[in-house]
């Protein structure tokens, strides 16, 4: 199973600081709805070779964060740290869902809110706010589950931020993502800036 390392309890972020930034996401005006055959949430993206959006730049010193526990990780052999993408989803409440899929690079997926069941090469655990979990290519999903409360409400709703990375050593991964067989297509950050155009 991928490392969890919750970033309150470990004293790498402060509590106070980290609602802050779960309830600036929920009122993020950039959430554009993104349904599929059987999942639908809001997402978000920031490609990082552009400049931040106005609307996260205060995610700023969070993003420098999550960078520098992505170059903590990495072995000398992989070089240096290549930032690729933020993507931002909003999960309202547990009919909201992300189907089976991997990425070709890292991410670290740092959950906000409500604690929400995360599939992991078919193996489940919960993800608590402030729990960072660092993917390297594994499967992963976030499957529905019983509503117990009503929709847009703070108590019931979810926020993972996922920053995706590689290395020098591997530059040409990729943040599309791989679904798994008969699963619909999922969002790329190419995606939401053309609906967000369009």
């Amino acid at each position: 199973m991928p490392e969890n390392l919750n970033l309150i309890n470990q004293g790498i972020l402060d509590a106070d600081e980290l609602d802050e930034v779960y309830a600036k996401l929920l009122r993020n005006p950039g959430w554009k709805a993104y349904k599929t055959q059987n999942s639908v949430r809001k997402v978000d993206a920031w490609v990082m070779r552009d400049p931040m959006p106005a609307r996260l730049i205060f995610l700023k010193s969070l993003m420098k964060l999550l960078c520098d526990l992505a170059k903590g990780r990495l072995e000398k052999s992989e070089g240096k740290l290549i930032p690729m993408q933020l993507f931002i989803c909003l999960y309202e409440d547990g009919s909201d869902s992300c189907p089976v899929h991997r990425h070709d690079c890292k991410q670290i997926t740092l959950s906000l809110g409500s604690p929400r069941r995360m599939v992991i090469d078919g193996r489940s655990q919960i993800l608590a706010h402030g729990d960072a979990t660092f993917l390297a290519k594994e499967q992963h999903s976030i499957p529905k589950e019983p509503v117990a409360s009503p929709r847009s409400t703070s108590s019931s709703s979810r926020i993972s931020l996922n920053f995706f990375y590689t290395t020098t050593s591997n530059p040409s991964a990729s943040v599309t993502p791989r679904l798994k067989r008969s699963a619909p297509e999922e969002p790329t950050s190419q995606t939401v800036l053309r609906r967000r155009r369009e």
